[in-house]
């Protein structure tokens, strides 16, 4: 498995002699790999073949590789090589979701939040917004942001929301800056020190 998986890595056009052997006989992570080098085509050895790609990442999601399930939820959202279905869609995303993937817990939530895929539930997308927020993806630390901030799926608390928007400010979102000076306006100073010191202790742990 090194060998394909370091072949892969560097791109090499001898990956895909290395790594199908391994897919044919039910290596989750050579199956993923696969579908990767259907996807994007892979110089000589591989044509660009959505369809194939999707069948090698079923396989390997069935098996549970958290990758290979993103990409499917990716893929039947968008409608490459398969047809667009939202259902599916939500479905592999929260395979990978509940196995810890960071952009799959942000397009639960996103499912969540417009009704797309599954009923709409503002309780649901505050909950997997936090888990990805909670991970350090900055657009879900922005998008908890403003559920506290709105109280939408979660209590109401401006202390929490200025927290969220200064951590996804300071890994580079450009809305967040706007929001913090917005909320600013409605928090004492005290809360605004309260909030600061929240950030800082989350960054110091997750670090």
């Amino acid at each position: 498995m090194d060998a394909c998986r370091n072949a892969y890595t560097d791109q090499k056009p001898e990956a895909f002699r290395l790594c199908d052997p391994l897919a044919q006989k039910g290596n989750r992570d050579a199956q993923k790999m696969l579908g990767d080098m259907y996807y994007w085509g892979w110089g000589d050895q591989v044509t660009q073949d959505y369809g194939t790609a999707v069948l090698w990442y079923k396989r390997a999601g069935i098996k549970g590789q958290n990758e290979a399930r993103y990409d499917l939820g990716v893929m039947f959202e968008q409608g490459v090589g398969v047809a667009v279905d939202y259902s599916r869609a939500a479905k592999w995303y929260m395979d990978a979701a509940k196995g810890g993937h960071a952009m799959a817990q942000f397009n639960v939530a996103n499912m969540y939040a417009k009704g797309a895929g599954t009923h709409k539930n503002d309780t649901q997308a505050a909950k997997w917004y936090l888990r990805a927020a909670e991970q350090g993806l900055p657009e879900a630390q922005y998008n908890i942001g403003n559920r506290y901030a709105k109280g939408l799926g979660v209590e109401q608390n401006a202390i929490e929301a200025y927290k969220w928007y200064l951590l996804a400010e300071k890994a580079g979102d450009a809305d967040a800056q706007r929001n913090i000076i917005i909320i600013e306006n409605h928090m004492t100073g005290a809360a605004t020190q309260q909030a600061k010191q929240l950030a800082e202790q989350w960054k110091a742990k997750k670090e």
